[in-house]
């Protein structure tokens, strides 16, 4: 082969190497958007919806709830935890046995608290019970006391245990002025919230409602407000 012609096959070589370092590949076509029925083509598609209450989130408000309950439960009548109440309690009976955990007491620090936790506004929304009533027992009725929480006293209202149990608040099951059973199932005596007394008051011979506060600042006179939330969410 002659020299000139060598010289062009080398010549079209180079020029199809050029040509191929340039072309580069298309890129493979992106599959059709699948796009909900009734949405035109230039709208925007709706934000996905997550939900509000994911299922790690909701294990560990229950756990929480679980671990409020336990911290907060007494079979005995204890400041700063609710109790079941039992047949043959009264309102003295329960504020001398609370007392007596703390202290020496007297007969007028036993009335201070029977009022402080009559006051408690989870015990008045559930258990509170006018004096003038003839369907209360008047052994529930506390010397000067124009409202009480003697419905706690009465096998008439729904089982506090087991709803707080399943994360469910409790509901009033006893009629405020006649003290009727409202539901025929409800047959339980009341879960009553007993505030925490004060070792150093005591000593002094008072009893006061709300010698001390939760976290938020709020009266200790009523429940945890963290157990109040996480049973209102659930």
């Amino acid at each position: 082969m002659r020299s000139s012609d060598l010289l062009v096959l080398g010549a079209v070589v180079l020029g199809l190497l050029i040509v191929g370092h340039r072309t580069k590949a298309a890129p493979p076509e992106a599959p059709p958007e699948r796009r909900p029925s009734g949405i035109p083509p230039d709208a925007p598609l709706p934000p996905i919806p997550e939900d509000d209450f994911d299922e790690p989130t909701r294990n560990r408000a229950v756990s929480r709830l679980d671990q409020l309950l336990e911290e907060l439960f007494a079979t005995d009548p204890t400041g700063g935890s609710f109790y079941q109440v039992q047949d043959g309690d009264t309102p003295e009976s329960i504020a001398r046995a609370v007392l007596g955990s703390v202290g020496a007491y007297t007969e007028r620090n036993v009335l201070d608290y029977v009022y402080c936790f009559s006051s408690s506004s989870w015990n008045l929304d559930l258990y509170g019970s006018p004096s003038t009533s003839r369907r209360y027992p008047r052994r529930y009725i506390v010397p000067g006391f124009g409202q009480g929480v003697r419905a706690a006293f009465l096998p008439r209202n729904a089982d506090a245990l087991a709803l707080l149990g399943s994360g469910q608040l409790p509901h009033r099951t006893v009629d405020l002025k006649t003290g009727a059973r409202t539901d025929a199932d409800a047959a339980h005596h009341g879960v009553l919230w007993l505030p925490p007394v004060s070792p150093e008051q005591l000593r002094l011979g008072v009893v006061t409602c709300a010698p001390f506060s939760w976290p938020d600042g709020s009266s200790t006179i009523n429940p945890h407000p963290e157990l109040l939330e996480l049973l209102e969410a659930a």
